[in-house]
């Protein structure tokens, strides 16, 4: 069972309300925003290490590096890791190992804070 719910809130909005996503799975969801992702992942992974939790993202879960690198390092911890994939063609090229960027312009466009602005 899931101790944490993460949900990415940076790089795409999801079309219902935290509230909504509560109730679905019957847990509190912690909105992991820019901060937390990238200057704060290591609260997560060492969480991670001794709980099992969930990172959910909107949309290609590969698709920023950002999500790449936190799969990458809970691996190298020795942590479990698990995908499960939408249907896109972004997600195959990712699931490879190969870098999106490569490809040509590819970009995630991240949301407005308010302390930080793309």
């Amino acid at each position: 069972t899931v101790t944490s719910l993460y949900l990415e809130h940076y790089t795409s909005v999801l079309a219902v309300g935290k509230e909504e996503l509560e109730k679905l799975y019957g847990k509190k969801v912690i909105l992991a925003d820019r901060e937390m992702c990238e200057d704060h992942a290591n609260s997560i992974l060492e969480e991670a290490r001794t709980k099992e939790i969930a990172f959910l993202v909107v949309g290609s879960p590969f698709a920023a590096t950002t999500h790449m690198d936190l799969m990458t390092r809970a691996q190298k911890m020795g942590v479990q890791t698990s995908v499960c994939h939408n249907a896109s063609i972004m997600n195959s090229v990712a699931a490879c190992g190969l870098q999106l960027y490569s490809f040509g312009s590819t970009v995630s466009v991240c949301l407005f804070e308010e302390k930080w602005r793309p």
